[in-house]
């Protein structure tokens, strides 16, 4: 289970009032910080704090952690080493599931070997899905706002007094994934009102991510780098993706992966023959857990609790019982994701940028 401050832990009272709590917000901020005596490659460290949003932990202290990142540049004599004047970036996400993890703030035997080779590095962070978060300070902080998705994958804040905890889950705690992908775009643009200062050459960037940070790198290569021109303003051209995963999500699977499967394996394989047949294998992976014992320590509710329980008598009852017999074309036609509003298809199209029209992908990739 997670360990966060439950949701009835007292903080101070939020408001509803946004342009007060924006006033009242923290703006932008960069720190120098101490190099490592542990890496062989002289450099500089600094840490920004891009965001407005911070959390509390469970003896109420605040933490800017998921609105922050951290740079680490060569100094001269391994700049020297590259040519070309300004520094390539590797650019990094962290996994964790969506729900842990963060950036990197300690220097690696990897961050090292950039260095050395006159690579920049910048681990981002960015709020987590069972977290919730607040910007402003003093009596005027609100809780964060929802983050509305449109038929062209385009994320943005709400204006209209709408917080996080209105919004209703269809299915599962997916739909909050869109904070990561908001601030995976929001901090990579502070990095790049910052390249020029820094010295980084953003047309010649790496992404890199572990896990759910699959999500931010794919968001910033293909659907935001389709929206507003943005293939003109950088390039990315490298990207690792580690831990990499079937496709997501890996929770409540809807019908895009079980149709990936069927297309692989065939619509009449059984569910039995690629799960166990048992119930807390079907709830992971069928049901949403976050409606069981996953989601006792989540401070944002992530349950649909009569999508979960519907699923469930009728895929995973009877100890897994009602497995038998499910074939992963039955799945892949009844386990739909609903279509009904903007909202709803803009998550379909963030989700699965792959649906984007070639001309946005294809021919502006490599330009």
């Amino acid at each position: 289970m997670l360990s966060l401050p439950p949701l009835s832990m007292a903080i101070p009272t939020s408001v509803r009032d946004p342009s007060a709590c924006a006033a009242a917000a923290t703006s932008p901020s960069i720190s120098e910080l101490q190099p490592s005596p542990f890496l062989a490659t002289p450099h500089s460290m600094r840490k920004v704090v891009y965001g407005k949003y911070f959390s509390y932990d469970a003896e109420g202290a605040t933490s800017t952690e998921g609105s922050a990142y951290y740079v680490f540049l060569p100094t001269s004599h391994a700049r020297a080493a590259n040519a070309a004047g300004e520094l390539p970036v590797v650019v990094e996400y962290h996994g964790g599931g969506f729900t842990g993890g963060s950036a990197t703030s300690q220097q690696t035997a990897a961050i090292d070997a950039f260095l050395q080779n006159g690579v920049a590095y910048a681990s981002m962070d960015y709020r987590l899905v069972a977290t919730k978060y607040y910007y402003g300070s003093g009596d005027a902080v609100c809780e964060e706002e929802f983050i509305h998705a449109d038929s062209t994958g385009r994320l943005s804040l709400d204006t209209a007094g709408m917080v996080a905890s209105d919004y209703q889950v269809r299915v599962g705690r997916q739909e909050f994934n869109t904070k990561c992908s908001f601030d995976a775009a929001a901090g990579f643009e502070d990095l790049l009102s910052r390249a020029a200062t820094l010295g980084l050459d953003v047309h010649r960037i790496g992404f890199t991510g572990s896990s759910a940070g699959g999500g931010e790198i794919h968001y910033l290569s293909w659907a935001y780098r389709a929206l507003d021109r943005n293939w003109r303003r950088y390039t990315p051209v490298a990207m690792v993706y580690t831990m990499a995963q079937l496709d997501y999500p890996v929770q409540n699977i809807l019908d895009r992966v079980w149709g990936l499967w069927a297309d692989d394996v065939g619509n009449e394989t059984l569910l039995t023959d690629v799960l166990a047949q048992t119930s807390a294998d079907c709830e992971m992976c069928v049901g949403n857990p976050w409606c069981g014992t996953t989601g006792e320590g989540a401070q944002t509710a992530l349950c649909n609790r009569t999508w979960h329980e519907a699923t469930m008598a009728r895929y995973c009852g009877d100890g897994g019982g009602r497995m038998a017999g499910v074939t992963l074309g039955e799945l892949r036609r009844t386990q739909v994701w609903p279509m009904e509003t903007e909202h709803d298809r803009g998550l379909a199209r963030w989700l699965c940028p792959s649906t984007l029209p070639p001309s946005h992908l294809a021919d502006r990739a490599l330009r």
